[in-house]
């Protein structure tokens, strides 16, 4: 072999090497985090029958340690209470088993106390262990992977692992926070409402003076239209009062949360 296929050969051989190098390491290189269904706070994630509501989250990146408080919105007996677990992933591939307190039947803290410095992307898989209730055999629930990042976390400096006492009294601020937010959101819809049955009480006093003045098929449609408009009308009137007694139930469990505070 001449000198000159030796040289040609060695750059070959290099540059199949770099390429090798590059695919066997691409699943540890940057990866876009924002392309990824990132789960944001007040979320949902299903596991078998159970929806998960996510409250809170957060990110201590001096501790290396992440955690989410999710509300479980189907309640259960204690007699089937399920064995909740959670395993945390970042996008590497590296892995480990996440901590899950049950801090009230409805309450659900997940922590990971040793995430792998400089993470990009996370995910964790929460699984439900119950018991059915008819044939007494296990049933196992997975959810879909719950993606995050350090953006989508929020780095907080302060966050730390808590008591159970602690959790449960935070948990209590963030039940009256959702039936704020509940509140707020019906109280607002039922403005609305009000304001646009102002308007279609003027319409209807429009409509009947026009009336007046009308015979024959003219009338006839007219009273018609008199007719649907009103029905509209009662309708957002019975709305309004499906909404405030919403809104009525609401501050009572909110008056309930606030006396245990």
């Amino acid at each position: 072999m001449s000198k000159q296929q030796r040289k040609f050969l060695g750059i070959v051989t290099g540059l199949l090497l770099i390429i090798f190098f590059c695919l066997t390491t691409k699943s540890f290189q940057g990866v876009n985090a924002d392309s990824y269904p990132l789960l944001k706070t007040y979320g949902n994630v299903q596991v078998g029958n159970a929806n998960y509501q996510l409250v809170n989250q957060g990110y201590n990146a001096k501790t290396s340690y992440l955690e989410m408080r999710f509300i479980r919105t189907n309640d259960y007996a204690e007699v089937n209470r399920p064995v909740v677990s959670a395993i945390f992933m970042t996008h590497s591939g590296q892995s480990q088993n996440a901590k899950v307190q049950l801090i009230t039947n409805d309450f659900i803290v997940v922590q990971v106390k040793t995430v792998p410095k400089g993470f990009e992307l996370g995910k964790i898989v929460i699984t439900e262990k119950s018991q059915d209730a008819a044939s007494r055999k296990n049933v196992i629930s997975e959810s879909d992977s719950i993606y995050f990042s350090v953006k989508s976390l929020g780095e907080k400096e302060a966050l730390r692992p808590l008591s159970k006492e602690k959790y449960m009294a935070e948990n209590i601020q963030t039940r009256v926070r959702l039936l704020d937010k509940k509140i707020n959101k019906l109280d607002k819809a039922n403005t609305n409402l009000k304001e646009s049955n102002k308007k279609t009480q003027a319409y209807l006093k429009e409509l009947e003076a026009e009336k007046q003045y009308l015979v024959g098929t003219d009338r006839e449609n007219t009273e018609d239209k008199i007719q649907s408009v009103q029905t509209e009308y009662e309708a957002t009137v019975v709305e309004i009062q499906e909404n405030q007694k919403e809104i009525d139930a609401y501050q009572m469990q909110k008056e309930k949360y606030q006396q245990n505070e």
